[in-house]
């Protein structure tokens, strides 16, 4: 059939045709869950005006006496055995991040492009403390895995053990990067026959093979998280740790400032500036009930 001839079409009205229609409702960045307040033993600094928070620890007593070598002469004097505390230090940073919109960018944007810089900014924000607070996982004495290895159920269970013997006396948890996760649910899918028929089973159906985000659940009494943010022991492998979490555990949180916005325009610039910091400082609080569970990246 021949086309009509002098058709209105959407070329010839092109001019008053949108080009494109965008939809306002943006998908929000991908970001690690934020774990560090699951995890830390998380202290207010804000009320205080040193530049370092102490956490300290007592140092198990020095026992001068046994079975062998015990007080056995009335009358002698008994040898001291002194306290001996420790410490770990938070020391107080200031992190902030700063973002420009123009008077032409607000007016042309089809969402609110302040508050979508606030959201942002605060989000960036928390998700570098989380990267900050695992970072202190590579001082981590206690190790378990294997370089240039994948974490198999067996040496996870090596490292649990080791945490075990540590006498800890809180909750214990692991963080995991996705790809030791995803190392364990293989080697529980190859052995899947006989560890799904025990005992063990239902714990590593509803914990490993959950879909899922930032908390796993518990796991031979361990609670599991897992997250991207997890830091590299090099450039090979990967560095989880187990550790106590919560209020006196192994990881410490000291926060001096929690998420700050300031606004202010620059007229000179026709520019709204959004600046947001964060203050606060991290630390290995307990390295003796902590273990590093090392695995291949790859």
């Amino acid at each position: 059939m021949a086309a009509i001839t002098g058709i209105t079409s959407d070329t010839t009205l092109a001019n008053i045709i949108n080009a494109e229609h965008i939809s306002n409702t943006l998908k929000e960045i991908e970001r690690a869950p934020v774990l560090a307040e699951m995890i830390a033993d998380v202290r207010d600094a804000s009320g205080t005006n040193a530049l370092t928070y102490v956490f300290p620890k007592f140092s198990d007593l020095t026992l001068s006496y046994n079975e062998d070598s015990g007080f056995a002469d009335d009358g002698d004097e008994v040898s001291a055995s002194a306290q001996t505390p420790t410490q770990a230090v938070a020391t107080a940073v200031t992190v902030p991040i700063r973002q420009a919109i123009s008077d032409d960018a607000q007016q042309g944007s089809i969402i609110d492009a302040i508050a979508a810089a606030m959201l942002n900014g605060a989000a960036k924000l928390r998700d570098m403390v989380d990267v900050d607070l695992f970072e202190n996982a590579t001082g981590i004495t206690l190790s378990a895995g294997t370089s240039g290895t994948d974490l198999t159920l067996a040496r996870f269970g090596a490292g649990l053990a080791a945490f075990r013997a540590t006498n800890p006396s809180g909750r214990g948890g692991a963080l995991l990067h996705p790809r030791q996760v995803s190392d364990m649910r293989d080697d529980a899918r190859a052995n899947g026959g006989a560890l799904f028929g025990s005992s063990h089973g239902g714990m590593v159906a509803g914990t490993l093979m959950t879909s899922a985000r930032g908390h796993l659940g518990s796991y031979e009494g361990l609670e599991i998280f897992e997250s991207s943010n997890c830091v590299q022991a090099d450039a090979n492998n990967w560095n989880g740790f187990i550790t106590e979490i919560g209020p006196g555990g192994g990881f410490g949180l000291a926060v001096w400032r929690g998420v700050t916005t300031k606004i202010e325009y620059r007229a000179t610039r026709l520019v709204t500036e959004v600046v947001q910091n964060v203050r606060y400082g991290t630390c290995l609080r307990n390295d003796a009930t902590s273990v590093k569970v090392i695995s291949s990246k790859t």
